[in-house]
């Protein structure tokens, strides 16, 4: 028998029937995994949650102005998907509670964005924040009463404690609760109208402002602002750096006004006469302050800087002030900042200084201890007002040294001590002490406890 014959005998059941074909197993379906499925409607709710918002995005920002007396409205807004981005076209804001009444505020854009990873961490970092073509307006009625929102014109409540807080030991923390990686107020026209004056009057201003790396502790951040207002002055230039960690803190800045002019404001004539019936004034400020926080006094930091101040009259420098003090050092009477400070004034004195100084700081008083020292004062800008009040100077001025020491607190205690008068080399004054203590105000007039 042939090998196929074989076979087929073999799959003979005896029967004689044909052997049934065997049973076929159907191919399984790739299961997906759970987390797929949760992912996609995570999506299809983030995408729904921010069309809701996006529809809703007006009536929420009109609602929460509205507790600060305010009406927002837009012509166009758009929000990101996946961070916290918002552009607005054409904004408006008015009081909500007058509706005659111009805008408060309009502005062609308005751009914000957040970092939604650093919010979630509870920061607030805003990565980009930028305001074009915006404009402020105020409006003084002819009552004298200024058209703002009532909410801004009523006085806060203020509830006093029933006993005073306990002394916050805490240490100082110098870091900011924000970070601005950039921010930009470009061409922001600032308005104020008077229609108390016949005819009305209109003052304006336009502000430049940039904001750059601000709040990290690992870089210099930056703020420059600059205010052109020329019915006061031709320009307000400000430019600070400043870096803030947890434990110390820096901050450097210059400030600048240039053309302001005193004959556009309704000044004494004696401080007229002060100024030398200057044209025109400019003004310097300078300054380099740090703080750290020390270990053994973690709640009073040490401070230290310098200060500079300058005045020019018609182009002139005429006055200059220059202040060095720190490290402060705190102790069981308080805060003990050491001081130095150099003034001088054309027309009044040469040189004024405080040699040796000591600054003490409490919650009830602050006290100054310096050596006193002034070269050539002869005062002579302020010599009517010094006549007034029955005081004369020599025209050629005196030199004076004196021990000085005051103290402010409810009242002022004043006193010098081995006080020197010289004119001309020659001694016309010598002091032991002389002394004011007690000087406060009672019904608008001066009050001396004792002169020694």
């Amino acid at each position: 028998m042939s090998e196929v014959a074989e076979h087929d005998a073999e799959a003979d059941d005896g029967t004689g029937a044909s052997p049934a074909p065997a049973a076929s197993t159907p191919a399984r379906k790739p299961r997906r995994r759970w987390y797929w499925r949760w992912a996609r409607r995570l999506a299809i709710a983030a995408v729904v949650a921010r069309l809701l918002l996006w529809l809703l995005l007006e009536h929420l920002a009109d609602f929460g102005a509205g507790f600060a007396g305010l009406s927002v409205s837009w012509r166009s807004s758009s929000l990101s998907l996946t961070g916290l981005s918002l552009h607005v076209e054409d904004l408006v804001v008015r009081d909500a509670n007058d509706h005659d009444a111009p805008p408060l505020l309009t502005a062609h854009e308005l751009v914000v964005d957040l970092s939604a990873r650093q919010l979630l961490t509870g920061e607030l970092a805003v990565v980009d924040l930028g305001l074009a073509g915006a404009r402020v307006t105020v409006h003084r009625d002819a009552d004298g009463a200024l058209r703002l929102p009532a909410a801004w014109l009523e006085p806060a409540a203020v509830e006093l404690p029933d006993a005073p807080p306990e002394p916050d030991e805490q240490p100082l923390d110098f870091e900011l609760p924000f970070r601005v990686a950039s921010a930009r107020l470009h061409d922001l026209r600032l308005e104020y109208v008077d229609h108390g004056a016949a005819p009305a009057e209109r003052y304006a201003g336009i502000i430049d402002l940039d904001v750059a790396d601000v709040g990290y502790p690992d870089r210099n951040g930056s703020v420059q602002l600059r205010v052109h207002a020329p019915q006061l002055c031709d320009e307000l230039f400000v430019h600070a750096q400043v870096r803030s960690a947890a434990d110390r803190a820096k901050l450097a800045f210059q400030t600048v006004v240039r053309g302001l002019r005193p004959q556009r404001f309704d000044l004494p004539d004696d401080l007229m006469r002060m100024l030398g019936d200057a044209h025109v004034v400019d003004g310097r400020l300078t300054g380099d302050l740090r703080a750290q926080r020390l270990p053994d006094a973690p709640a009073a930091p040490a401070v230290d800087g310098t200060l500079s101040f300058g005045v020019a009259l018609d182009g002139v420098e005429r006055a200059t002030l220059a202040a060095t003090f720190g490290p402060s050092v705190a102790g069981d009477a308080g805060v003990v900042t050491p001081l130095e400070l150099t003034l001088h004034a054309d027309g009044v004195v040469d040189s004024l200084r405080l040699e040796d100084a000591r600054l003490e700081l409490d919650e009830a008083r602050v006290g100054v201890t310096a050596t006193l020292a002034a070269d050539d004062l002869t005062c002579t800008r302020i010599r009517p007002l010094l006549a007034a009040a029955g005081l004369q100077l020599p025209e050629g001025g005196i030199d004076l040294r004196a021990s000085a020491d005051a103290e402010f607190g409810d009242s002022m205690t004043f006193a010098l001590s081995r006080l020197q008068v010289d004119r001309d080399g020659e001694r016309m004054l010598r002091l032991d002490k002389v002394a004011v203590s007690d000087l406060r105000t009672v019904d608008d007039t001066f009050a001396i406890g004792a002169v020694e």
